[in-house]
């Protein structure tokens, strides 16, 4: 591996490291027949799904957009 190389992942996982983390919680509603995500970290992320990979691509797709327009923090500054 090259010097630029290792430098460059060590850069990312510095970079990685210090990301802001994101934690989606699920509950299951059994009068709606579905699962509710919710994020402690994000306000305004609630979405409903019927599976959990479901639920997880729905949460997804909303965060760049909330995390950028409610909370003020670039989306490229994220793990999740």
């Amino acid at each position: 591996m090259s010097t630029e190389q290792t430098t460059a992942d060590e850069a990312h996982e510095e970079w990685w490291a210090g990301a802001p983390k994101i934690t989606f919680e699920f509950r299951w509603d059994a009068d709606a027949n579905v699962w509710v995500i919710t994020s402690p970290e994000i306000s305004g992320l609630t979405t409903e799904a019927q599976s959990l990979p479901e639920g997880l691509r729905r949460a997804a797709d909303v965060v760049p957009y909330l995390i950028e327009n409610v909370e003020g923090i670039p989306p490229e500054a994220l793990r999740v």
